[in-house]
């Protein structure tokens, strides 16, 4: 991971953008590099994850989120949608939809707001992390119901393919899964299939509950998901379940 100043943490974190890839994950092999996305694409995911530094109040900060997410938001270029999630664990992870990734790169350095800088002070900078990956296939599913008793579960599932296994063929195989399988799972909202310039695959599914996103794969069993899974390096899969707090 890059490493990166004081200052250029200040001006991108608070609004989701700073520039820094993951690394691959142990055991996972690197991919050739695809190219920048352009206009013509999805867009991408930006994924930021951290914990709060010691002694922040969590009420506080989830209203300093509030406030961002309602007054800082809709002013960032690029930015198609802004999840702020937290899990169980206390980690905080922001999911941030861009319609390309020079949008995703520039857009913190329209706000250097007080507002900003105090979203900055709260969070335990040594436990941050950002990537960037390029949505390869998503759907159009309905936003979750506005009556809901809570917002809903992001899920992240992370991983690499396995050696030798075709990029292209994956590919494929995924957009049928996008259009066969995603819409019978029960309590997906949203499923958007992500890929980082280091190979890496970022699932970024939407659930209206936790029950229903620990429960949605008991459903299906059927061949095109067992050659999905076939393609994946099991030992570089991880797996993680946030309540979105903010949107």
């Amino acid at each position: 991971m890059k490493t990166l100043t004081a200052i250029g943490l200040t001006l991108v974190l608070a609004l989701s953008m700073f520039g820094c890839e993951k690394q691959p994950a142990a055991g996972g092999g690197s991919s050739p590099s695809h190219p920048k996305p352009a206009a013509t694409t999805l867009g991408v995911i930006q994924l930021i994850r951290f914990h709060l530094a010691a002694g922040v109040d969590e009420d506080q900060f989830r209203a300093l989120n509030e406030r961002f997410q309602r007054e800082v938001t809709p002013k960032l270029l690029g930015l198609k949608r802004r999840e702020a999630t937290r899990a169980a664990d206390g980690e905080w992870v922001l999911v941030l939809r861009y319609s390309d990734l020079d949008s995703a790169h520039n857009a913190g350095k329209s706000d250097t707001s007080g507002l900003s800088q105090s979203f900055m002070k709260m969070i335990d900078m040594q436990t941050m992390s950002a990537s960037f990956a390029e949505i390869v296939s998503d759907d159009s599913a309905p936003n979750v119901n506005p009556a809901a008793t809570t917002l809903g579960v992001i899920q992240l599932i992370r991983f690499h393919l396995a050696a030798g296994v075709d990029e292209d063929q994956f590919r494929a195989l995924n957009e049928r899964f996008q259009r066969e399988v995603a819409p019978k799972l029960p309590g997906l909202k949203r499923r958007e299939a992500t890929r980082a310039a280091d190979g890496e695959w970022v699932l970024v599914l939407r659930y209206s509950d936790l029950d229903s996103a620990h429960n949605a794969g008991k459903s299906d069993t059927s061949d095109l998901s067992q050659s999905f899974m076939k393609m994946i390096d099991m030992k570089t899969i991880s797996v993680s379940f946030s309540e979105i707090v903010s949107e």
